[in-house]
């Protein structure tokens, strides 16, 4: 699979996640050993609060096989609406050492974001990671550096920044012009 796909997968997630209305089809992809009928195998790691928005919708783009929370009910509530009752993991880097995870969405509180998408990355996987990604500009380089080394494909949401068709963006030109 080519990184733009992979690219789009994670644009769309973060689109699916902030403004579901504004699509009403998503160019699903595979990696380069899967058929393009298959879906991407998603890790979500934190369903609760806004990563359970990210998590819902990364069913409409992928085949979500593991999730993850400290909040055991919460863990458990997801794998059941998945539809596939996907496995359940209460500690992060267990789901990151599955061998059969394409790509993880990260909706956990704030300070984990860095970490976790790091980790991420060096497990091989390609990173949809809820904002704000860091907290610091030297954490932001270390995500940088690590995306470059890695080669995965990343996408931090924002909502009107990400989102699908460029909507928002020609809002702000028709204002900016004075419409």
């Amino acid at each position: 699979m080519n990184n733009k796909n992979r690219r789009q997968f994670l644009a769309t997630s973060g689109v699916l996640a902030t403004t579901p209305y504004f699509f009403t089809n998503v160019d699903l992809f595979a990696q380069e050993n899967k058929s393009k009928n298959d879906k991407l195998n998603v890790g979500n790691i934190g369903v609760g609060g806004r990563g359970t928005a990210i998590a819902r919708q990364s069913l409409k783009l992928g085949n979500p096989i593991a999730c993850c929370d400290v909040d055991k009910n919460r863990a458990a509530a997801f794998s059941k609406n998945s539809g596939n009752n996907c496995a359940i993991y209460h500690d992060y880097r267990e789901l990151l050492d599955r061998d059969d995870i394409d790509v993880v969405t990260i909706g956990t509180p704030d300070h984990w974001h860095v970490k976790i998408a790091i980790e991420a990355l060096r497990a091989g996987k390609d990173v949809y990671c809820e904002k704000p990604l860091t907290l610091t500009i030297e954490e932001g380089i270390l995500v940088g550096k690590v995306v470059k080394e890695t080669g995965k494909v990343f996408q931090v949401g924002t909502q009107q920044r990400s989102e699908y068709g460029g909507h928002f963006l020609n809002a702000v030109a028709i204002c900016q012009l004075g419409w």
